[in-house]
């Protein structure tokens, strides 16, 4: 199972943060594609740190603390983030 695979990795790799970040990330989206429970959380006692939280059906929930970005919110519209992923897109793949 690749989940199981990811996981493994993801303790392989547990403080090597850049890579344990995306092993995470791409666990998140194989437990999405699984129809498992899963998403963000916020630890009230770590609040600037965003929680990946996967159940694991039989074993409960695992989760990891994800590093804040440090990016300045830009306060951008939904409408403005569709309008600039548009125009990266022509960009790059409309030339």
């Amino acid at each position: 199972m690749e989940l199981a695979k990811i996981l493994k990795q993801i303790n392989e790799n547990y403080t090597n943060y850049d890579t344990r970040y995306v092993l995470v990330l791409q666990a998140l989206i194989k437990a999405k594609e699984m129809k498992y429970e899963c998403g963000f959380r916020h630890d009230p006692s770590e609040p600037d740190w965003p929680v990946v939280v996967i159940v694991l059906p039989e074993f409960k929930q695992v989760s990891w603390h994800m590093p804040p970005s440090g990016i300045p919110y830009d306060d951008s519209s939904p409408e403005e983030c569709q309008k600039r992923c548009d125009l990266f897109f022509k960009k790059h793949c409309e030339q």
